[in-house]
């Protein structure tokens, strides 16, 4: 059973990162250029929010364990990585059929 409960934590680390990549996406989305306070603010705020949840997940997966906490924040950033190079590489391949 413990085995599976480790799992979830891997799986939850990888929701998380996905969680985490498309609210900064959404947050960019809602920049207005022409309003800089009000943009400047929506990213500071969102910002830490999305801070504060990742944080409190984490301390989540270190009151059920230390390995718990581990593996989370290994999935967590392993997957974050995996999709930024993957988003990198899909933009640079765009670049480079423009030229």
């Amino acid at each position: 059973m413990k085995f599976l409960i480790y799992f979830l934590w891997i799986f939850a680390g990888i929701g998380l990162a996905i969680l985490f990549l498309k609210s900064i996406h959404e947050s960019i989305k809602l920049i207005k250029p022409g309003k800089k306070n009000v943009s400047v603010s929506l990213i500071l705020m969102t910002t830490l929010l999305r801070w504060i949840v990742v944080f409190g997940v984490f301390a989540l997966a270190l009151l059920h364990s230390p390995l718990a906490l581990g593996l989370i924040f290994t999935s967590f950033t392993i997957t974050r990585m995996f999709l930024l190079f993957r988003r990198h590489y899909s933009l640079m391949a765009k670049v480079n059929q423009a030229q």
